[in-house]
């Protein structure tokens, strides 16, 4: 079973809304006491990757909720080439951050 439309959907509004609130996840990641503990020079990495999770989260977590159960293994590499096709933007946001 693949993604739904509404699921698609869903999954981009996040990633449109997590691109135009980077900032803050991006203040948070580059906190001194983060970027020494995870060894991260700039914040990008650790930026990155809280962008990615908190995205990831919201849509499994309403998925399960809407559905009644988990993704399966199609849904899951179906979110996971979704990721990879706005990836770029996601990256570019943290850039423009300076």
């Amino acid at each position: 079973m693949a993604l739904s439309g509404f699921d698609k959907k869903l999954l981009n509004d996040l990633i449109d809304h997590t691109i135009n609130d980077i900032r803050s996840v991006v203040e948070f990641a580059r906190k001194p006491e983060l970027r020494s503990m995870f060894k991260d020079r700039d914040g990008f990495d650790f930026s990155l990757g809280v962008a990615v999770t908190e995205i990831n989260m919201m849509f499994v977590e309403g998925f399960k909720l809407r559905n009644k159960r988990e993704l399966n293994k199609e849904e899951k590499a179906e979110l996971f080439n979704f990721f990879g096709t706005r990836m770029y933007e996601i990256k570019e946001a943290i850039f423009r951050c300076g």
